[in-house]
Formats: structure tokens, C-alpha cells, sequence
């Protein structure tokens, strides 16, 4: 398998705790803060994370927003 889908994101680190609710949203969305930033230029989305807008509802998607604040105990 290739090495980027070895790398998990830490949801636990400062970085993913820092983040607002709507930037982790939009990364489950596009794909990481990578699919994020690249679909934001209008460059093709190469993420090591699948986009889930095309797999999840949005109701679906603000609850793993709110499944990953409440493992941060947020």
C-alpha cells in the first residue's frame, strides 16, 4: 500500500483541536486539509483521504464533527 495511506490524522493533536467545526467539516468533505486546499484553487483533489460529500449526507458529516469533539471532550 502506499505510504499515504499509512499516515492517519491525529484527531487528537492541537492542530485538529484548534480547528473550527466548519474546517473539520469541510475536511471530511474534500478529503483533509490537502483536499481541502486544493480544492479551494480548483486544482484536482489528490488527498490520501477519500471526499466524503459524495459518500455522506451533510447531517451525517456534522455528526462525525460532533462524534470527534466529543473524543476531544469538547
Amino acid at each position: 500500500a502506499s505510504d499515504v495511506y499509512k499516515r492517519q490524522a491525529n484527531l487528537l493533536s492541537d492542530k485538529t483541536v484548534q480547528s473550527t467545526n466548519g474546517e473539520i467539516f469541510a475536511f471530511i468533505s474534500k478529503g483533509s486539509r490537502t483536499g481541502l486546499a486544493q480544492y479551494s484553487n480548483d486544482l484536482p483533489i489528490a488527498s490520501g483521504m477519500l471526499q466524503y460529500d459524495s459518500i455522506l449526507t451533510e447531517e451525517d458529516r456534522w455528526s462525525l464533527v460532533a462524534y470527534i469533539r466529543k473524543i476531544q471532550g469538547r
